[in-house]
């Protein structure tokens, strides 16, 4: 994540749009997933790993999805356990797509 920072770092200080977009596995919040106790000792939902992902957008980028939607209990990944590709044990948002937020120009203000 160190890496992927620096680089996004890098890409803000130009002026160009950009997105970025991948499987950052991370559960944001609580109400990113059914149950947090199922993922408590998951890396998806470990304090540091949470603190990325609120790094990347600190740096004034935004969560497309989130800013689409971001109503609770909405998912963008179920995990199927125990091979029977029907039975849903977990769900939590884990894909992000990362966008530049759009500055307010001078007239907008």
């Amino acid at each position: 994540m160190e890496t992927l920072y620096a680089h996004l770092r890098a890409l803000l200080k130009g002026e160009e749009r950009f997105i970025i977009a991948g499987d950052y596995n991370v559960i944001p919040r609580e109400v990113d997933c059914v149950d947090p106790r199922v993922w408590a000792n998951d890396a998806l939902y470990q304090p540091e790993t949470r603190a990325a992902y609120r790094a990347l957008i600190n740096l004034g980028l935004a969560d497309a999805y989130m800013q689409a939607d971001g109503a609770a209990h909405k998912y963008t990944f179920w995990d199927y356990q125990a091979g029977t590709g029907k039975k849903i044990t977990a769900s939590a948002s884990i894909t992000c797509c990362f966008h530049r937020r759009r500055r307010r120009s001078a007239r907008s203000r």
